[in-house]
């Protein structure tokens, strides 16, 4: 018996890893019950739901089709991009809920713009990661019979343009840029947000400057929306993260970041480049964990890597293991109520001619490494005691070394502690003496912790300000105070002294401290960007970046015997302009 079928329209076959540009209809369905949330959120009436909210969802949706948000990260699968935006605008709506904006304002003044700031709140959370996958993705479009039509440039047109019906992603071959993408988020403004809600946030211009900040990333810790939208993205991030199955996205041939970093280190543990269960190694297999130092382990990681050509492989150390933290390749431990993935340890061994002390590790997870348990080395016959971490609840009795004898990388960075490792520890030098700068006795404690001020007495902003630089003032002059080192809030270079903000006051007061940096900034002897912000983006040397205060003139301005040293590992990377008022400023 022959079957006839009948004629009918067919498909044509897509190209392999292409993915068809689908229309709104279907996208919005996908997402359609968070979406109602959100609606039912705003509390709005349909007219201005449609022409507010509706329109910039329609326009994220048509602009993200079925991106992921990253590679091998968060929100990794297809479709990613577009879950990511609407779920942190769904957590930073619920946030804002509980808030009263403008804090401190009145009843009637927060009741008034109350829709207002809900509103800056949604399109700044819309907006906060649109550019990701342009930052590192080639999308190349097609037309019906999978003939290349152009590489999408999402900036100046739409991607059905020159009737494009399907697309491609391969990432950059280049090194990544971290971060990128919060400098493109501006430029897609237009794009998503209607032109009646850029003209509503822009009739309070308080709202408009804030907003402006949240989208670029740029606002200090009082930026109440920055700050609500950074929570809703964290908690997106990590939801998605702790997901019990996660779906990678089939649009490059490469096997995800994580995974290639473990078959490495089985590799270069096996093959002995990186030795383990010895004095002075690389790291030691016990427990169920393979604990390995550090920087020797990473640099060893990424160096390999680069040099077999292999590509997206982050420069820098901190990144590298957030991807393996990310994955769940790593233990972590809570300190202060983050999650930490190094830890310091004690490792010793009766034939050994000292215990090997305050080594900072990290901990993989031997089965991850080695998924065939028949294939792992031997075991450590010694032992190996975790340091206990540090609470950050009580203060630490314990003096930090002079700090202007060594400076080093701020907090940020991955410092490497591994004392006793001479075959794999660098010899790091002093720029000022040239001797050997030891490591910090606790190289992950916290800077508040080190050195507690005394809590001063309930006071006005100026007087705690005074009571701040005498603070300061005096922790410098007599090296009570850690300087230019990676625990360090505050550090020195030519400009003036850097002060790590909001740390640096937390440190000094955890009761007090937004009243002391605000009556600090009234002073007016910080320095201030081009652009008019208190706050300046400083580059570390070897990678990374940190955010503080400049103090410009530090010997007047916060009464120092003399000229401090400086952190020749520091510069400034946010354009400088001294203020006008610095000469009139202080106390």
């Amino acid at each position: 018996m022959i079957l006839r079928l009948k004629n009918s329209k067919r498909k044509p076959l897509l190209l392999p890893g292409a993915r068809p540009i689908q229309p709104l209809e279907k996208l919005w369905s996908t997402h359609k019950g968070k979406i109602e949330e959100i609606k039912s959120i705003t509390s709005l009436s349909n007219k201005y739901w449609v022409e507010l909210y509706q329109a910039a969802l329609e326009s994220t949706l048509a602009l993200a089709q079925e991106l992921p948000a990253s590679e091998y990260h968060h929100h990794s699968h297809p479709g990613g991009l577009a879950e990511h935006a609407i779920d942190v605008c769904l957590r930073a709506l619920k946030y804002r809920q509980g808030k009263l904006l403008p804090l401190g304002a009145t009843p009637d003044e927060q009741t008034k713009q109350s829709q207002l700031w809900t509103y800056a709140v949604f399109t700044g959370a819309l907006l906060h990661d649109i550019g990701k996958p342009f930052s590192d993705q080639v999308i190349t479009t097609y037309d019906t019979k999978n003939k290349k039509i152009k590489q999408w440039n999402p900036l100046v047109e739409p991607i059905t343009a020159q009737h494009a019906t399907s697309y491609t992603i391969e990432y950059s071959q280049k090194d990544k840029e971290y971060r990128r993408h919060e400098l493109l988020a501006p430029l897609f403004i237009r794009t998503i947000i209607p032109t009646c809600g850029i003209s509503w946030l822009s009739s309070e211009p308080k709202i408009l400057n804030m907003w402006l900040e949240a989208v670029n990333n740029t606002g200090d810790e009082e930026n109440i929306i920055q700050e609500i939208i950074k929570r809703a993205d964290r908690d997106s991030v990590a939801a998605d993260l702790n997901g019990v199955e996660r779906k990678t996205a089939a649009i490059t041939r490469i096997k995800p970041l994580p995974e290639r970093l473990s078959v490495k280190l089985r590799q270069l543990i096996e093959d002995e480049t990186l030795s383990t269960n010895k004095f002075g190694c690389a790291g030691w297999l016990k427990d169920g964990y393979a604990w390995m130092v550090v920087k020797t382990t990473i640099d060893a990681l990424r160096d390999t890597m680069i040099s077999e050509g292999q590509t997206g492989i982050p420069s820098h150390n901190i990144r590298v293991i957030e991807e393996l933290q990310g994955a769940g390749y790593l233990a972590f431990q809570e300190i202060g109520g983050k999650n930490k993935a190094t830890f310091t340890v004690t490792i010793s061994h009766p034939d050994w001619p000292k215990a090997l002390a305050n080594l900072t590790v990290l901990k993989f997870k031997s089965n991850r490494i080695w998924p065939n348990a028949a294939n792992m080395p031997g075991e450590f016959s010694g032992e190996i005691i975790e340091n206990k971490a540090v609470s950050t609840e009580t203060p630490s009795p314990k003096t930090p070394p002079p700090a202007e004898a060594t400076p080093s990388l701020p907090k940020e960075t991955t410092p490497d502690h591994s004392e006793g490792c001479e075959k794999n520890a660098p010899n790091q030098k002093n720029d000022s003496t040239g001797a050997s700068a030891p490591p910090p006795a606790q190289p992950e404690q916290p800077q508040d912790e080190i050195q507690a001020a005394p809590s001063p007495q309930p006071a006005s902003p100026r007087e705690l300000a005074a009571q701040f630089i005498d603070w300061v003032s005096e922790g410098i002059n007599n090296r009570s105070l850690l300087i230019n080192d990676a625990a360090a809030y505050i550090h020195c270079i030519p400009e003036g002294v850097l002060l790590v903000s909001p740390k640096i006051f937390r440190a000094f007061s955890k009761e007090n401290w937004a009243l002391t940096q605000k009556g600090f900034l009234r002073l007016k002897i910080n320095a201030k960007t081009e652009t008019g912000n208190n706050i300046f983006e400083c580059k570390i040397e070897g990678g990374g970046t940190f955010k503080s205060l400049l103090v410009p003139e530090p010997v007047k301005n916060l009464k120092l015997n003399k000229e401090p040293h400086l952190n020749k590992l520091l510069t400034l990377k946010t354009p400088l302009i001294k203020p006008s008022s610095t000469s009139q400023g202080g106390l």
